[in-house]
């Protein structure tokens, strides 16, 4: 039990403790139902008086736990049952020294401090109640201890809590925390999504643009699109979460390739149509590269769909015998209205799995151009601002006109 709920009247009022007793009136009255005086007691338990009485009187600047056992047999409470009657007259200084130190032990359990620091969330001077203080305003919360309270904080695969899993959490909560803030007003229709979906792949040519137009044509079908940084020792490519029951989905920065953003947006938008509704029986699933997640979903057909609608086996087969003439390869990727990065992307990953493991240190991968430019519109920096309702509000305004 923390000092928080033992200060609490309505935790307090379920412990067998006498109401209106101070601990010194129970000490006395069990001295007078045992008949034996103070000083035996400090003899037969061993505490010197000084000390029981800074204990009895709730003068002590420091507290023995030993001394506190000792105190709780002779009165015959619980440990919890003790304490609430020592701490709500407790001096202040020591009541701030015990929630700071259950502070600290919550932090270093839940979050990873030198991840926070590296992307900007804390600093290295900060102490406890700085973390704190920061984490409750970068999401929005009354208390920190809100971190783990709803349904969507990640269950953990491991027996023991490990870095990676804790930053794989920390990413989660700051993608949901967003969609709750969104808060998307337009219904989702899956049958609307089918219609809209064949209609993306010309807009892969406008790499300024192109992606910021597709998400809010979905927005619009009630399906919400952020991008979302990766943080170090994390290998995600995106996510689809589900929020107030409709579709939300994560692109993320993995390998920071053009084309990846576009393959990870099909990817999702597989996920929604084939597995929205084991996904909103959990609220999320993350797509990474060596996934830690439960509850696994198949990643192969959301992969194939991805190339297959970006870059059907027949055209790929088609445009590898050309794929070191760029005229060629610009007039397959026009004809087909798709970037031509995408072309000598998907040639290069199956070069990749076939064995041409050096395939990207090669000069096609010159061909193809990184995530800066389609971002420039859509990265609202989220990690960077002191709270996530700031990121929301520049998605809000230049994304999404709401």
């Amino acid at each position: 039990m923390g000092i928080e709920q033992i200060l609490n009247p309505a935790v307090r009022s379920t412990l067998h403790t006498e109401e209106g007793k101070t601990l010194r009136d129970i000490f006395n009255a069990k001295l007078k139902e045992l008949n034996v005086s103070q000083s035996k007691v400090e003899t037969l338990i061993s505490i010197e008086r000084k000390t029981l009485n800074s204990i009895l009187d709730n003068t002590a600047k420091r507290i023995d736990i030993v001394n506190i056992i000792k105190i709780s047999h002779f009165l015959g409470l619980e440990i919890n049952e003790l304490m609430v009657l020592y701490a709500p007259e407790m001096p202040k200084e020591m009541i701030l020294e015990v929630q700071t130190a259950k502070d600290a032990s919550y932090i270093f359990n839940n979050f990873d401090i030198d991840s926070l620091t590296k992307i900007g969330i804390i600093s290295k001077e900060d102490n406890s109640q700085n973390i704190r203080s920061k984490i409750e305003r970068f999401f929005g919360f009354s208390s920190i201890y809100d971190y783990t309270q709803d349904t969507i904080f990640p269950a953990f695969s491991r027996p023991k809590r490990d870095s990676h899993e804790q930053v794989r959490a920390f990413w989660i909560k700051s993608a949901y925390t967003q969609f709750k803030l969104i808060n998307n007003p337009n219904e989702y229709n899956r049958e609307d999504l089918i219609s809209l979906i064949y209609k993306i792949k010309p807009y892969t040519r406008d790499v300024r643009g192109g992606l910021l137009a597709v998400a809010r044509a979905l927005f619009k079908i009630g399906i919400t699109v952020i991008y979302q940084p990766s943080i170090q020792k994390l290998q995600i490519k995106g996510a689809t979460f589900s929020c107030n029951g409709k579709p939300c989905i994560v692109l993320s920065n993995l390998n920071n390739r053009y084309p990846t953003l576009w393959f990870v947006l099909l990817h999702e938008l597989y996920h929604v149509l084939y597995d929205f509704d084991e996904i909103s029986e959990r609220s999320y699933h993350v797509s990474e590269e060596s996934s830690s997640d439960l509850f696994l979903l198949d990643e192969i057909s959301p992969d194939e769909f991805a190339r297959d609608f970006l870059l059907n086996k027949e055209r790929l087969k088609f445009v590898s015998g050309y794929i070191n003439s760029p005229i060629t390869v610009d007039k397959c990727a026009n004809e087909w209205s798709i970037h031509p990065s995408i072309i000598y992307a998907i040639y290069m990953y199956e070069a990749y799995q076939n064995g041409f493991t050096m395939i990207w240190a090669g000069p096609l991968a010159k061909k193809i151009p990184t995530m800066e430019h389609s971002l420039e519109l859509f990265n609202t920096h989220p990690f960077e601002k002191e709270c996530l309702e700031e990121s929301v509000k520049e998605i809000k305004k230049l994304i999404y006109n709401i």
